[in-house]
C-alpha cells in the first residue's frame, strides 16, 4: 500500500469534526505548494558573486574611535 492509499483509508476512518479539520489542513498544503511554485518562478537571481559590493560600501574614518557616551563604562 502507497502512502496515498495509507492516507485515503486512514481519512475515511475519521468522524465528519475530524474530516473537517483534514480538509482545512490540505487546503492550507496545497496553498504553500503554489505559493512556492510560482515564488520559485518568479525569482530567478544570478548567483552571489563575492566581491561584487566592493566599492559601494564605506566607513568613516573614526569608526573605531571611542563613543563619548560610553566614557563612563569604559574606565
Amino acid at each position: 500500500m502507497n502512502v496515498k492509499q495509507q492516507l485515503i483509508a486512514d481519512v475515511e476512518r475519521l468522524p465528519e469534526q475530524s474530516l473537517r479539520l483534514v480538509s482545512v489542513l490540505v487546503n492550507e498544503i496545497l496553498l504553500m505548494e503554489e505559493k512556492s511554485k510560482s515564488a520559485s518562478e518568479l525569482v530567478h537571481r544570478p548567483p552571489f558573486k563575492f566581491g561584487s559590493m566592493a566599492g559601494k560600501i564605506r566607513m568613516s574614518d573614526d569608526f573605531d574611535a571611542p563613543i563619548d557616551d560610553m566614557k563612563e563604562y569604559m574606565e
